[in-house]
């Protein structure tokens, strides 16, 4: 009963404790400059126009940027009308 009571104390102030670390400013500068990225190549994948460099960078496997030309041809996901 004494090791329940434990985990249950333990469990959430680690969580808030991950919360409260991940939200320092070099963390958040980090995130601010992936979002900003991703927000780029959103962009540019809308515009049909897709830097080899931002492509190098997104795509860590060579297959993915068959499955992106696939969901464009079947204009599903970010590529779908009224998006």
């Amino acid at each position: 009963m004494t090791h329940q009571s434990r985990i249950r104390l333990v469990v959430p102030s680690m969580a808030v404790g991950m919360v409260i670390v991940m939200n320092a400013p070099a963390f958040e500068a980090s995130w601010r400059e992936e979002f900003a990225f991703l927000s780029r190549v959103t962009q540019d994948a809308r515009r049909n126009t897709f830097n080899p460099l931002v492509m190098q960078r997104l795509y860590e496997h060579p297959w993915t940027a068959q499955v992106v030309a696939r969901l464009r041809d079947l204009e599903l996901g970010p590529f779908a009308p009224g998006r």
